[in-house]
């Protein structure tokens, strides 16, 4: 008469075998003289062979088939943020269409591209970042993931601190740098201030570039102006020379109407220069100070016609001749 010895738990045996075998990975054995393995249920997973037991999917990841050796992230897009599930939630249909996740992730707390994520866990949208910016958010970068902190300034905006959650477009835009950065470290070497609207101390603000350029490179160039004031002086003197334009005009102004003529226009143009310098000027000192753009047609038109300020100050780089550099006083005086 042959006796039969009763497998341990974690080992399964059919009739008449002479041994006793450990159950295979994904499977288990929980009592004594188990005739067969039991698969883990959906949910759980057992990477182990000869298992008493199955252990429930972590958060992040799912089992939806029985007889799982291991657990399956959840895809992007999707989060498990219970244990021992079989199937992901979608981010989209539990969050809201904002947010989306990384693969293996137990919530969806990252944003889609156009949005940023700020200190309370929502997504916002980008376009409401840049202040006077387009629909379309241009002004700042929002890959997909970013946050509040991380968040991609384009060349010409600027923001002042990395917790701020509004930016606004510079004064001049070439001094501002743009990237993952805040405050100065937006403007380019020479510029500072808030919207990188001041130039340093041996700096200038150039007006046909409008953006703060280096002082040396007027000292590398200072022969330029005084020889094209020479060569216009020379142009004009000889043209006035060989068509007698003095004489003719000195003819022409002695008619009794002629000077009646002049002396009105005189007058008129006199009072319009003035004006026109007033008003140019307070503009001048309102822009250097970071005051806002005109609007149109205003401001373009005032453009145009800047140069009849007669604004040294627009094509001398006299913050260079001042040690402590040219103030917006020292302009308007």
């Amino acid at each position: 008469l042959v006796n039969c010895t009763a497998c341990p738990v974690g080992t399964s045996s059919t009739s008449g075998k002479s041994e006793c075998t450990k159950c295979s990975v994904g499977k288990f054995a929980a009592a004594v003289a188990s005739a067969s393995c039991t698969n883990c249920v959906s949910g759980t997973f057992q990477s182990k062979n000869g298992s008493t037991s199955c252990h429930n999917c972590s958060k992040g990841r799912h089992a939806e088939e029985p007889g799982m050796y291991e657990c399956v992230a959840c895809d992007e897009g999707y989060f498990a943020d219970e244990l021992g599930l079989v199937n992901c939630k979608m981010c989209r249909n539990e969050y809201g269409a904002r947010y989306t996740s990384n693969v293996g992730a137990a919530d969806c707390h990252v944003c889609v591209e156009g949005h940023y994520m700020n200190e309370q866990k929502r997504c916002i949208p980008c376009a409401n970042v840049v202040k006077d910016s387009t629909k379309d958010g241009s002004g700042v970068v929002c890959e997909r993931g970013s946050t509040l902190k991380d968040l991609q300034m384009l060349n010409g905006f600027y923001r002042f601190s990395d917790s701020s959650t509004e930016a606004y477009r510079c004064s001049f835009p070439k001094n501002c740098m743009g990237g993952n950065r805040s405050g100065a470290g937006l403007c380019i070497p020479g510029a500072a201030g808030p919207l990188c609207s001041l130039c340093e101390h041996a700096y200038f603000l150039r007006d046909v570039t409008q953006k703060c350029e280096s002082c040396r490179n007027i000292e590398q160039s200072w022969w330029i102006v005084p020889l094209v004031c020479m060569v216009c002086f020379v142009a004009v003197g000889a043209a006035v020379r060989k068509y007698k334009v003095v004489e003719r005009g000195m003819l022409w102004y002695r008619m009794p109407q002629n000077k009646k003529l002049v002396e009105d226009v005189g007058k008129a143009s006199t009072g319009f220069l003035l004006t026109m310098q007033i008003i140019l000027l307070m503009n001048s000192n309102r822009s250097g100070l970071g005051g806002s753009e005109l609007p149109t047609p205003y401001g373009p038109l005032l453009d145009a016609i800047s140069f009849i300020a007669l604004d040294v100050v627009q094509w001398l780089p006299l913050n260079c001749a001042y040690e402590d550099g040219f103030s917006s006083w020292d302009a308007l005086l």
